[in-house]
């Protein structure tokens, strides 16, 4: 059973990982650092300002081998901007 404060189906996992943001329909690659994945959804810290509803593909190439490298597509949710000029971002994850 699900506690209270979880409201996501899939649980979450904390991580500690650079990973790599491409804005639909542009060239440009932002690198950002996960904080937390699940089945569903992920957040991270960057330095670009990503606006809810944008969609960006994501792809995390872990340097140990307990996460394997992943590519993925997610539509954000929020982006918060934080006190040392990085923008919190909570997305939901989709594949094409």
């Amino acid at each position: 059973m699900k506690e209270i404060n979880e409201k996501r189906d899939g649980m979450r996992m904390n991580v500690s990982c650079e990973i790599h943001c491409k804005p639909e329909n542009s060239t440009e690659l932002y690198r950002a650092w996960c904080v937390t994945l699940s089945g569903s959804g992920i957040s991270f810290f960057t330095e670009h300002e990503f606006k809810a509803g944008d969609e960006v593909e994501v792809n995390i190439e872990p340097e140990n081998e307990i996460m394997k490298a992943m590519n993925f597509f997610i539509k954000v949710v929020r982006s918060n901007p934080q006190n040392n000029g990085l923008f919190e971002v909570g997305a939901n994850i989709f594949y094409k």
